[in-house]
């Protein structure tokens, strides 16, 4: 309990936030929101005695206070400290960037009773010790609201609230935290701020504030009163159309929109307050029958002296008519009376103008005198006694239970590498590489995107940073394959301290060689016989017309393996020029062929190593696999080469799956679309099954959502980062992006998330940057206005659009020329 400067008393509770209901949200989750908050206006309206009915203007003292306090307070980006050499670098990387500490208040008056003592000297005792604490401080003590406190805790989290008095110390210690930030909690202490005539400045302490005043008071312009103070503006709703009858209409969600981050214009908004007191629907509907005789009764007057209505009367009949069709149903919300609606922005009521108008169809009205942004800002404080009241406001408690009050965008896991920031209300939005292990998710991560929308710069930069978590004493194993021909971002990945693979180069004969892949563990020497001689089979006869050749070659490979070859060519070699009756006799010739083929083929020798080739196996941290020179995607037309590339992609696979196998690694595929056909995808099918319980985590990156849509993976996809799609549909086929949509099981109930998906950067010939597009926004000067926003799709949740910011540095590093395919 909290008590004002006045004596009174309020209850306080925390709403928790529920979902991102601006973007994204289904109509069943802004039906949830919105039900609980009705629920609670309903359960005070019910404490109303039944005589108001009848006597409304006495009965009103009876009515409950209420008091709504929404906050976003922007501070310094701090990142979790789960692994410090990652924590070490996001705090140098994004710690300049702001976030949002939101925290939403919900506060009930309460009425003081009696104390109950046993006996009568008890209560003889009580009422001396009230009586004499009310004349020291002129209010009853805190024993007599404890009856009707746990009156309205029960409310309170009956509506899925939680009261201050029922949080643990270290939540309640966080909620008062972001509460000083705005208020003084300390009784008659004046909040550090200095009012003007149209708007108000607010400082870190006092004594910055006094030294303000004074700066003033010498006729010293507010712009030059130095550092450590903040221009804001305060406004009051004077008017709404709201019917009453929408709360689920996504235009309700006014407070949402007001408080969101992001606006092209303006300063954000960062705190709402509404105050006002519960009034039950049948007194509210009793009064507006009443209203409305008595207006006719009017009329009919004017009738008989020939007196024509005025404008005003006419108006009041219509909205007083409108009124009693509503109220006659038994079902409508409690009514708010004696509403007062403030809002405070960042900058100067000029700055806030746009974001204010985009609030329809609310309308609002600033202050030209400082007394009145004094009082307007008292009165947004919890517990305060001002109230502030310039416009007479009478809504459904609808308006306030619609208004989007608790949506949060938020996303992640809490800690692990920083994919971005939530668009609407700046939330970190983590990724750990542990996440599907410890939370028993599917195992896939998809992200998509069109040519240029920056799915590999996230890529990467995801990959970055999950190479430095570090567990158990060894850095996160994290694999990245890049199949492009000719795209190279090893100099990149060796500043980062990452190493690289080139599949072009000499060095990484053999890497793919099953025998090498699968070496590490033993209980998988089965699965690398049946792999090479499979491999080996289908390259030579892949229309099977020589049936002894797979137990020729499962023969000759076995004899090697058990002479402890590590590859291909050793094992072949050593079966050549070894004897046993089991032995083919054309081993030799076995033997000719196959070397034949690997020096005419360099990609071939990727698969059929000599000696001890490289082992992915080894790799602790980042390593880059690229094709280089090399051309490793499959073109379809059955060649020997074909079906050589196509085991290319096959044990790229298998060996990045044993590299990280049991180590919390991750697995970083870009363009994926080249392993979604042939034997391949049969490996990440397996992925989907197996990938948990061995430790690893794949990422699939690709600009083709169609070959996600045919292949065997849709049930194993947990999670989608959906950049810029295509939404046009050709020849009967969906587009990309409702493919997209389609795959991770998003509901786009209105088709608003598609549309956004493929909004160009700009707006038509004017070129001005166009917020709505998920495409980075640029100003005529080419200076940076937003990065990529990516919508963040996790299993059932809704929809989150993240801002990706990529570090200067790292973007340096990396480049986004190549980045851009």
């Amino acid at each position: 309990m909290i008590r004002g400067v006045d004596g009174s008393v309020w209850l306080y509770a925390v709403l928790d936030f529920t979902t991102n209901l601006l973007d994204g949200a289904t109509g069943a989750e802004r039906e949830g929101a919105c039900l609980s908050l009705l629920s609670f206006f309903r359960s005070l309206s019910d404490l109303v005695p039944p005589a108001a009915l009848k006597f409304r203007e006495l009965m009103k003292a009876s009515y409950r206070e209420f008091h709504f306090l929404s906050l976003a307070l922007p501070q310094a980006f701090s990142p979790t400290p789960d692994f410090l050499d990652l924590a070490s670098w996001q705090s140098e990387a994004y710690g300049e960037r702001a976030v949002l500490k939101k925290l939403v208040l919900a506060g009930v008056k309460l009425n003081p009773g009696r104390i109950k003592e046993k006996g009568l000297l008890g209560g003889a005792a009580s009422f001396l010790n009230r009586a004499s604490f009310f004349l020291a401080n002129g209010s009853d003590p805190f024993e007599a609201f404890k009856e009707d406190a746990l009156l309205i805790a029960s409310i309170m989290e009956q509506s899925g609230m939680r009261p201050l008095p029922f949080l643990s110390l270290r939540q309640r210690r966080e909620v008062v935290k972001l509460m000083t930030c705005w208020w003084m909690p300390s009784g008659s202490a004046v909040a550090p701020a200095v009012a003007l005539f149209d708007h108000v400045h607010l400082f870190h302490d006092a004594p910055s504030a006094l030294k303000a005043q004074r700066l003033f008071s010498r006729g010293v312009s507010c712009s030059k009163w130095g550092r450590g103070q903040y221009a804001a503006s305060l406004s009051v709703v004077d008017s709404t159309e709201f019917d009453g009858q929408s709360p689920l209409d996504p235009e309700n969600l006014w407070i949402a929109r007001f408080l969101r981050a992001h606006f092209p214009e303006g300063g954000p908004g960062m705190a709402v307050s509404v105050r006002g007191q519960v009034e039950p629907p049948s007194v509210t509907g009793a009064q507006i029958r009443k209203n409305l005789s008595a207006l006719n009764d009017e009329e009919r007057r004017r009738e008989k002296k020939d007196i024509d209505s005025t404008g005003v009367q006419e108006e009041m009949a219509r909205n007083l008519s409108y009124g009693r069709t509503l109220y006659s149903s038994s079902s409508l919300p409690p009514s708010l009376v004696n509403v007062s609606a403030s809002l405070f922005t960042s900058g100067h009521p000029k700055d806030c103008l746009p974001l204010l108008n985009s609030l329809s169809p609310l309308s609002f009205a600033n202050f030209s005198t400082a007394k009145e942004q004094v009082l307007d800002f008292q009165s947004m404080q919890p517990a305060s006694p001002v109230r502030f009241r310039p416009f007479e406001l009478h809504w459904s408690s609808s308006i306030l239970a619609g208004s989007g009050i608790s949506s949060l965008a938020y996303g992640g896991d809490g800690k692990g590498a920083l994919l971005g920031f939530s668009e609407s209300d700046r939330q970190p939005v983590f990724l750990d590489s542990a996440a599907v292990q410890d939370k028993s998710l599917r195992v896939y991560t998809v992200i998509l995107g069109s040519t240029g929308s920056g799915k590999t710069m996230a890529l990467l930069s995801l990959a970055f940073q999950w190479s430095k978590i570090k567990r158990e004493k060894e850095r996160t194993p994290v694999v990245f394959i890049d199949p492009k021909q000719d795209s190279d971002f090893s100099d990149a990945v060796s500043l980062m301290g990452g190493k690289t693979l080139s599949m072009d180069s000499d060095i990484s004969s053999g890497m793919l060689d099953p025998l090498c892949a699968y070496a590490d563990d033993p209980r998988e020497r089965e699965a690398a016989l049946d792999t090479a001689v499979c491999m080996l089979y289908e390259i030579f006869d892949p229309a099977c017309m020589d049936p002894d050749l797979e137990i020729d070659l499962r023969l000759m490979i076995d004899f090697g393996m058990k002479r402890g070859a590590r590859s291909l060519s050793d094992a072949l070699s050593l079966a050549a020029e070894g004897e046993g009756e089991r032995l083919p006799e054309r081993r030799r010739e076995i033997l000719e062929k196959v070397e034949g083929f690997a020096s005419t083929s360099r990609s071939f020798r990727l698969l059929y190593g000599k000696g001890s080739p490289v082992r992915i196996r080894l790799s602790e941290g980042l390593s880059l696999i690229k094709a280089g020179k090399m051309d490793v995607i499959p073109r379809g037309d059955g060649s020997s080469t074909t079906r050589v590339r196509q085991w290319v992609l096959r044990m790229l696979v298998v060996a990045a799956g044993m590299a990280t196998s049991g180590r919390d690694g991750m697995i970083c595929l870009d363009e994926a679309w080249v392993a979604l056909e042939g034997k391949s995808a049969s490996i990440l099918a397996e992925w989907g099954r197996l990938a948990r319980s061995r430790r690893f985590t794949p990422v699939l990156s690709s600009q083709r959502v169609q070959e996600f849509a045919d292949s065997s993976l849709e049930s194993f996809i947990q999670r989608g980062i959906l950049l810029s799609l295509s939404n046009s549909d050709a020849l009967g086929k969906k587009s990309e992006a409702r493919n997209a949509l389609d795959l991770l099981r998003v509901e786009d109930e209105d088709g608003r998330i598609a549309r956004r998906l493929s909004e160009d950067g700009e707006i038509g010939l004017s070129s001005a940057p166009n917020w709505r597009s998920l495409k980075a926004l640029k100003d005529r000067d080419g200076k940076v206005l937003r990065g990529s926003v990516a919508y963040f799709v996790d299993g059932n949740k809704s929809p989150v659009p993240v801002e990706i910011l990529i570090p200067e540095k790292l973007l340096g590093l990396i480049g986004t020329s190549r980045l851009e395919r």
